[in-house]
Order: structure tokens, then sequence, then C-alpha cells
């Protein structure tokens, strides 16, 4: 097997995981209500707790948010953006279909796997199996 084989299955298998990692937090914040409300008030936390590590045993710029699902819709607003924006910057931001626009789909694509794997990789350090 290649070296590229097996990192794309490794990574393949890790994302995978840290999936279904993510899913068991949803779904047992389903049926477990003073866990949801921790997800709510305390997400790391919460888990931490989930993972069987302690809060300050995760990484420092690994942060997480719930929130209750209230809205018909549920809409994640971006970071801010500098006010001194080019033409081709402010098309970016508004959802313009160039290049940009593209790239920024697949940086939040990227955003997304990245937690994900953070999140099952708390749970690996532990050596915790998500409950």
């Amino acid at each position: 097997m290649s070296y590229a084989t097996a990192v794309m299955q490794r990574s393949t298998t890790e994302q995978h995981a840290a999936e279904q990692a993510i899913q068991a937090v949803v779904l047992r914040s389903t049926t477990d209500r003073a866990f949801r409300e921790q997800l709510l008030t305390n997400p790391r936390g919460a888990i931490a707790a989930f993972v069987g590590k302690s809060e300050r045993d995760l990484p420092a710029d690994l942060q997480f948010a719930f929130v209750e699902n209230t809205a018909t819709a549920t809409i994640v607003l971006p970071d801010p953006v500098n006010a001194d924006l080019t033409d081709s910057e402010l098309e970016s931001v508004a959802g313009g279909t160039g290049v940009e626009t593209i790239c920024g789909i697949i940086a939040l694509g990227m955003f997304i796997y990245d937690t994900a794997e953070k999140i099952y990789n708390a749970g690996q350090t532990a050596g915790a199996t998500p409950q």
C-alpha cells in the first residue's frame, strides 16, 4: 500500500470516527436532559466529560457552541471582516460565484472536518468510548 493510500484511508477512518462521536453527542442530548443543559451552558465541560477528560485537557483552541433548535432556521454567522473590503472581497462575502466563494465553501468544509476530528481525537486521547 502506498503512503498516499494509507494517509487517505486513515483520514477517511478518522473522519468517520469523528462523525460518529458527534452523532453520539447529539443522540445523547436527545435523551439526557442534564447533558443537554451542560452542552448549552458549558459545552467544553460537557464534551470533556463525554470523552472522559478534564476540561483543561482539551486543546485551548477547541471551542464549541450548541443551541436549542427553537427557530425555523438557525444560521451561523461568519467571523466579522475588515470594513475596508475590496470589490472582489465584498463580492465573495456577499455570496458571489467567483473562485473566492468556492474557496470559502471548501474552507468551511475543512473547518467542519477539523472540528469533528478534534472532538474525535479528544476522545481517543482519553481512551474513552462515546456513551
